[in-house]
């Protein structure tokens, strides 16, 4: 009986141990349970205010990307307009460039034509100047032969008016002897003409004075023809010959000439009538045959 009591108590207690246990687990489940509530509830409430933010953060994107779209479309925009304003202006700029090109070439194209004109007008002056150069060396000598001849004229009429002055004295003082200084005859102007003149007035006079007849003098020039001087001579020689060209050059046609061959070459200058090929015997002079 004893035992049996045993065995119901120790059952009784370990049933009691094991309600304690059990109570224990199940205050401690409780707990847990109490606690994992809890924390899903903070879970909720976290997931719930992520949701919101990411929703935000969402929306804030969206708003950005539609910002920044319209921004680089803009910006794209501006940039195309820029780049076709540019190839605009490049496209005047060329075309103003092909029209100024044109028009140069076109004043090219005349002033080549205008060096042409001229050049010939060169060319032929230059041919011209070697002329006027032969006329101008021939017309110089001549002219400076001309001025020996006139002062040598003048030299002689110089010695004659000196003979013809002292002629005068002697026929004046004659004269007023003869007429013992009645009518003397002077002189007015004192030229050459005048002297001779008034030697022969006063020559006149005094034969008449001295009652000679004119047949008793003798005047030897009456058959004799005129006798020209030395000076006379190469006056009228001169003037009956006249100017003729040379082929001498002075320096100003060799230089113009110089030029002109530079310029034309010295086909052009052969072909001129006026150059002529020279034998071996020539000496540079013209002659006239």
């Amino acid at each position: 009986m004893t035992t049996m009591r045993e065995i119901e108590m120790r059952k009784q207690n370990q049933n009691e141990s094991d309600s304690d246990d059990t109570f224990k687990l199940k205050l401690q489940w409780e707990k847990e349970k109490t606690g994992y509530e809890t924390d899903i509830k903070n879970l909720r409430e976290t997931n719930s205010h992520l949701e919101n933010q990411l929703k935000f953060q969402a929306q804030v994107n969206s708003e950005l990307k539609t910002l920044l779209v319209a921004a680089v479309g803009e910006d794209l925009e501006s940039r195309v307009q820029h780049l076709t304003e540019d190839k605009l202006a490049l496209a005047r700029a060329l075309l103003n460039s092909a029209n100024h090109l044109t028009s140069h070439q076109e004043q090219m194209e005349w002033l080549s034509g205008q060096c042409e004109v001229w050049r010939s007008k060169f060319l032929a002056s230059s041919l011209m100047v070697e002329e006027l150069a032969k006329w101008k060396s021939a017309l110089t000598n001549r002219l400076i032969d001309l001025q020996e001849v006139m002062r040598n004229i003048l030299e002689e009429h110089k010695r004659v008016y000196n003979q013809a002055i002292k002629t005068y004295d002697s026929l004046k003082l004659i004269a007023e002897k003869v007429t013992k200084n009645e009518n003397s005859i002077n002189l007015k102007y004192g030229n050459y003409a005048e002297v001779v003149n008034t030697n022969n007035e006063l020559s006149e006079y005094i034969v008449k004075a001295l009652d000679l007849e004119k047949e008793e003098i003798k005047d030897p020039s009456k058959n004799r023809p005129l006798q020209h001087t030395v000076t006379e001579r190469n006056a009228l020689k001169l003037l009956q010959h006249p100017v003729s060209v040379t082929s001498k050059q002075d320096a100003l046609c060799n230089a113009v000439m110089g030029a002109a061959v530079s310029l034309g070459g010295k086909q052009m200058f052969l072909q001129h009538p006026s150059i002529h090929g020279c034998c071996p015997h020539c000496k540079g002079d013209m002659q006239n045959i």
